[in-house]
């Protein structure tokens, strides 16, 4: 093998680690928003949940208002 073949190995082996952890750092990166978009739809079912409690709260309340309006009348 001729110094430049050498030469030309070494750099492709560089490249090659290069694009290794180019590839490790998008991995990453991949998983960091994964997450955050899961974190973020968690959020916004605890929020639905918190919206459909309250929901809830204002039926229970209209009813027992409602309850008590019909028995006053009665």
């Amino acid at each position: 093998m001729t110094t430049m073949d050498q030469l030309a190995m070494k750099q492709t082996e560089q490249q090659l680690q290069q694009a290794t952890q180019q590839l490790t750092q998008m991995q990453g990166l991949a998983v960091e928003q994964a997450t955050t978009a899961t974190q973020q739809q968690l959020e916004q079912v605890q929020q639905q949940i918190e919206q459909a409690a309250q929901t809830l709260q204002l039926i229970e309340s209209l009813q027992s208002g409602n309850n008590s309006f019909k028995k006053g009348l009665d």
